[in-house]
Order: C-alpha cells, then sequence, then structure tokens
C-alpha cells in the first residue's frame, strides 16, 4: 500500500521547519549587529580584569564581552557570583570612550556607562541609570568616596574564568 504524500512529506517539513526557527534564534537583530560591530571596533570584546594572572574575586572581578545567540551580552565574574546581561546599546562618542547600555535583569535595573581606553587598558568614566540619575561613577571617580575608578586589562583567553559576573548591585564598586 502507498504512504500517502503527506505522510512523507511531514519528517521533511519537521525538518525544515526546525532548521528554519534555529536559523533564526541566532541571528542578531540589525540592533544587536550594531552593538557587536561597536564593541567589536572599539575592542572591547573578551574578559578584563584589574589583575588577570588572579583568578576572580570580590576584589578582582572579570568583566567582559561576549556574543550569545546573537546577543551582545555584559559578563560578571565576582568569584562566588556571576551573571550575564544584554547590552542594549554602544555607541562610540565624540571623544573617542564608548557609552553603553545594560539591562540588568536580575535587579530590574538599565544601568549606563562610559569607558575609556588608554594603552591597551580601560576603564570606568561614568556609571548612571539610563536616565542619568543614580550616578556612581563621574568623571572617572566614584560619587561615593571620591577615588579614582581602576585601570583594567583584556586577559588572555586562557586566563579568562568560563562563567561570567557578579550579583551585586549594578553600579557597586566591587
Amino acid at each position: 500500500m502507498p504512504i500517502p504524500f503527506l505522510a512523507r512529506a511531514l519528517p521533511l517539513v519537521a525538518i525544515l521547519l526546525w532548521g528554519l526557527s534555529a536559523s533564526a534564534v541566532a541571528q542578531p537583530t540589525e540592533t544587536q549587529t550594531k552593538v557587536i560591530e561597536t564593541l567589536e571596533a572599539w575592542g572591547l570584546m573578551g574578559s578584563w580584569s584589574l589583575d588577570c594572572s588572579k583568578p576572580p574575586s570580590s576584589d578582582n572581578g572579570y568583566l567582559g564581552y561576549a556574543v550569545q545567540d546573537g546577543v551582545a551580552v555584559h559578563t560578571r565574574d565576582f568569584g562566588d557570583a556571576q551573571d550575564e546581561n544584554e547590552v542594549q546599546s554602544a555607541s562610540v562618542r565624540p571623544d573617542g570612550s564608548i557609552e553603553i547600555v545594560v539591562h540588568f535583569e536580575g535587579f530590574d535595573q538599565t544601568r549606563k556607562y562610559v569607558m575609556v581606553k588608554q594603552d591597551g587598558r580601560v576603564r570606568a568614566w561614568a556609571n548612571s541609570l539610563a536616565d542619568n540619575s543614580g550616578a556612581t561613577i563621574q568623571d572617572g571617580k566614584f560619587t561615593a568616596n571620591g577615588e579614582e575608578t581602576a585601570w583594567q586589562s583584556q586577559c588572555p583567553m586562557e586566563n579568562a574564568p568560563d562563567g561570567a559576573g557578579i550579583a551585586a548591585e549594578p553600579g557597586s564598586t566591587r
């Protein structure tokens, strides 16, 4: 007895639909493509730390930028606490610094921060809520104590931790 056409075609249709849905998930949106390109062009992709020879800890966090499933993410690893959060926008400012907006889902906060780069190192120049309130860093200094933010170096891949980040307040000084 011949197998009906629909019964023969059903497995093929299922495979095609699965392939289309899988490729749709992995394809970045136009906005995410621009974010990823900006982070890459500015040289921010990868992990950064105060001391790449030491493991992640509350005193030596690893902050990073990566692409996961077509989305730019900001990763944070402080040893006992990690997280990954979507980078919603990234733009290079006229002075050459980069402004990044990240939504910290675990804290239900969207923060905007500015990074500066010198001699292959980066440091936070500003950090506030997306509406510019709640600043924790202004002009490269912590608002709580006036101390300058520290320079971070890019870590070689073999030194970078497997995890992501932190579960402390996004604007904290950890």
